[in-house]
């Protein structure tokens, strides 16, 4: 899997959450993939900067949600293991309030070595951007686990093929899923890329996912006519670590 971008947010959908918001006040998304060094201390950056720093902006209203996102099955040659999304009501917010030294009192020089630090401790792999496109949820949290799938949709189908997912997920909504995502990636476009949409089905326990994974079922005409318009060119596990949403009083 060539670089295929983090977010989690870095999700699909308030995406990869990709859009666990009944109200789906989410319209782009970033998704932010990271592949962590062993011993590097990532995870105390996370919880000591980047989470400061997006409750910051979701407070400000810049950002609409934060997820950080551990992909599961993974294993020392892994391209990535962590995905974080961030959602936005619009693009331009995607740069406003992001420094580091909106946080502390941070000099020039401290920045720099933070980011240093930062840098040994993991690797973007790869970024995306994303637009809501579909989606519906039964809860008003993040979901614990999701079942994310990076599509290729075939050229000249993207409208057909997003109006038959929601279509059949009107008429057949998972008993086991939380909630459904589909997003269109827009930073990249083209054949020459593994995937171009995302879709997610999000659950509360692991023993949901996994079962929703190993039915075998017939297909009906619609769900057939889905399968012939797109590729699933991965599909992965992830398991929610953080998530922040804007504090109300």
């Amino acid at each position: 899997m060539k670089k295929i971008t983090i977010l989690l947010m870095g999700i699909l959908m308030t995406f990869v959450s990709i859009a666990q918001d009944k109200t789906a006040t989410w319209k782009y998304a970033t998704m932010d993939f990271i592949k962590t060094t062993p011993d590097g201390n990532y995870d105390q950056y996370l919880k000591e900067k980047w989470s400061v720093l997006a409750q910051k902006r979701l407070n400000e209203g810049t950002i609409l949600g934060w997820d950080v996102w551990g992909v599961g099955h993974t294993t020392n040659e892994s391209k990535y293991d962590l995905v974080i999304i961030t959602f936005y009501s619009a693009l331009d917010s995607m740069f406003k309030g992001s420094g580091i030294k909106r946080i502390g009192n941070y000099t020039d020089l401290d920045e720099e070595a933070i980011m240093d630090k930062v840098d040994q401790s993991r690797k973007v792999v790869s970024a995306s951007v994303l637009v809501n496109k579909y989606g519906w949820s039964m809860i008003d949290t993040t979901a614990k686990f999701a079942n994310f799938n990076y599509l290729k949709i075939n050229a000249g189908s993207n409208d057909e093929y997003e109006k038959l997912v929601a279509k059949i997920n009107l008429a057949n909504k998972n008993n086991k899923a939380l909630g459904f995502t589909l997003a269109k990636r827009i930073d990249v476009m083209g054949e020459d890329i593994m995937w171009n949409y995302g879709g997610a089905y999000f659950y509360n326990t692991y023993n949901d996912m996994m079962e929703s994974r190993a039915e075998t079922y017939a297909p009906n005409a619609d769900q057939i006519k889905v399968s012939s318009l797109r590729k699933i060119s991965r599909s992965e596990v992830l398991y929610n670590k953080y998530s922040l949403r804007k504090k109300t009083n």
